[in-house]
């Protein structure tokens, strides 16, 4: 009898514990700056190329998210610029951020070469996959999207092949 009362305790007790949402990228927009590899760049021509805004770099017709992104005035011309959003870095130095009523960690393992963010808000757990751990900058920011739902964004800057890399990523909460 002893036994059972425990196991049923303990059965309960599992069931009330904090249970944790993945969270998949609702949305995702690619963007780039390509540096010139034909030739060596001046320190202006450098410092002029990497103040300038990324150019959208995938398919317009079939991303929901890059029109999304169009109406809210952060994408124009194919550009992205993200200067109306509040982005916060996060990084393995700076690895806890709060935004709002959300509180987020990053997680860096480095056995498996990959990031994860945890995020609680109003009680509630969420885990994103980030992915592999690239030499680069992420930052995280609230989105209000079209139905007045808040989203998180992602960006995700690195250096690959001549230029760098801007990844965006939505996430709905």
């Amino acid at each position: 009898m002893k036994y059972t009362a425990y196991l049923l305790f303990c059965l309960i007790l599992a069931s009330c514990s904090a249970r944790t949402t993945r969270l998949s990228p609702s949305g995702e927009a690619l963007f780039r700056i390509s540096y010139n590899p034909n030739r060596e760049l001046s320190d202006a021509e450098m410092d002029s190329l990497q103040k300038s805004l990324p150019t959208y770099s995938g398919p317009v017709s079939e991303n929901k998210f890059y029109t999304q992104l169009l109406r809210a005035g952060v994408v124009s011309d194919s550009r992205l610029d993200t200067s109306s959003l509040n982005f916060t870095i996060i990084s393995d130095e700076l690895p806890n951020v709060i935004l709002s009523e959300i509180d987020l960690k990053l997680e860096t393992d480095r056995k498996a070469g990959r990031q994860y963010l945890h995020l609680v808000r109003q009680g509630r757990k969420y885990l994103v996959d980030l992915g592999e751990n690239l030499p680069g900058d992420r930052w995280v920011t609230l989105f209000k999207s079209a139905d007045d739902s808040v989203e998180l964004l992602v960006l995700e800057k690195y250096y690959i092949m001549g230029g760098d890399n801007f990844d965006l990523k939505m996430y709905a909460l």
